[in-house]
């Protein structure tokens, strides 16, 4: 039983559920709001343009690719199978599926991530996300620093070894 001056906890998806299904997939992310998660973490890198939600710098873990993510056409990243014959999503594929359900942990992976996820984030906004629902977190300080000045309402987690 909770009082109201007892902390809540606070329940973050990490990589969607992904302990329930494929991480950083649609699949891992309706898993995690199925679960009742108010909050969701997920990975993101730029290639082409496009903003694609997956963790690490080389596929072999988590996909049936092989080599850095950077070093492969959009194309041939969308036909890769991300566990359970899913593909890597697009980060407005994510938001379309949370669609005001929960909030976001965006942390930005690789370079020039910065700016395509801030002018996604106005969009949702101007869509009716609040600023409030998002945090965009990085290990590139610099691509925090150029995200606060793009966009100073959003949350800036500074990550750290």
């Amino acid at each position: 039983m909770t009082s109201a001056s007892s902390p809540r906890l606070l329940c973050i998806g990490h990589r969607g559920a992904m302990g329930h299904a494929p991480e950083n997939t649609l699949g891992s992310v309706k898993a995690a709001l199925a679960l009742g998660v108010r909050h969701l973490e997920i990975d993101v890198y730029c290639v082409e343009g496009e903003l694609l939600v997956f963790h690490d710098d080389r596929l072999e873990r988590t996909t049936n690719g092989t080599g850095r993510i950077r070093d492969q056409s959009l194309s041939h990243l969308r036909s890769l199978d991300a566990g359970g014959g899913q593909q890597i999503p697009t980060l407005e594929e994510v938001c379309t599926e949370i669609a005001g359900k929960a909030c976001l942990n965006i942390e930005l992976k690789g370079p020039g991530t910065a700016r395509p996820v801030a002018r996604l984030i106005n969009q949702l906004i101007a869509r009716g996300w609040h600023h409030d629902c998002f945090l965009v977190s990085s290990f590139d300080h610099r691509q925090l620093a150029e995200m606060g000045q793009m966009e100073p309402r959003i949350k800036l987690g500074a990550l750290l070894c």
